[in-house]
């Protein structure tokens, strides 16, 4: 609904709790890295995408009469 949130600690403590796995802080640390990551690429990505609509919605707008 509101987009993509980084993973939380309940996120962590349900995943380790389900697979009946344990995380170190290594682990941890690492999958917050990656999320970290992830989500700042998703971020530019979106941007990107927002620029060159705004570079096509210019290029249309510049094609028609004024009015």
């Amino acid at each position: 609904m509101n987009g993509l949130s980084p993973i939380g600690w309940q996120d962590l403590n349900a995943f380790c709790h389900l697979t009946r796995t344990q995380l170190t802080p290594f682990d941890i640390e690492m999958v917050e890295m990656l999320d970290d990551l992830y989500l700042a690429s998703v971020a530019q990505d979106a941007s990107e995408k927002d620029r060159q609509q705004a570079q096509k919605d210019g290029l249309k707008a510049a094609g028609k009469p004024r009015t």
